[in-house]
């Protein structure tokens, strides 16, 4: 997640198919959001 140009967080996923760590990755950005 950035603030401007500066780097304030981020998620990691993992245990899945690339497509399907994306997904969950993505989810857990829109509800941050």
């Amino acid at each position: 997640m950035t603030v401007g140009d500066a780097v304030v967080g981020a998620i990691g996923v993992s245990g899945g198919h690339y497509a399907q760590d994306r997904e969950v990755a993505q989810a857990g950005l829109a509800v941050l959001r």
